[in-house]
């Protein structure tokens, strides 16, 4: 749950991750399969792009580009709003860090389910 965390936190800004920069900037070895992951688990839709890129050698490399889209991620920073209102009266760092972790979208709180 925290790699998928971390995965979704690069993605949400705009950035596009192919496998290589994914490996270097998330520390994630395997994009596609997360990616899958938070589509199929989490319903989080993620726009992928075949590019090419010179990380070999030089050489150019097919690669997948990963990102989360402008309407997605709107649509899940109004889920996560609508978490925070729902999340009973704590400290503001907990209740912080208690909506940023909860991904799952059998949650309650669910912040990236449909």
């Amino acid at each position: 749950m925290i790699k998928e965390a971390v995965v979704c936190e690069g993605l949400m800004p705009g950035g596009n991750y192919n496998q290589f920069e994914a490996a270097n900037r998330l520390y994630e070895d395997c994009i596609h399969s997360m990616a899958v992951n938070l589509e199929r688990n989490h319903l989080v839709m993620i726009s992928q792009v075949s590019e090419t890129t010179r990380v070999c050698i030089g050489k150019p490399t097919h690669a997948c580009g990963y990102w989360v889209d402008q309407k997605e991620r709107t649509r899940i920073i109004g889920r996560k709003e609508q978490a925070i209102k729902k999340v009973p009266t704590l400290p503001t760092k907990i209740k912080n860090a208690a909506v940023n972790l909860l991904i799952n979208p059998s949650d309650e709180l669910g912040l990236i389910s449909r």
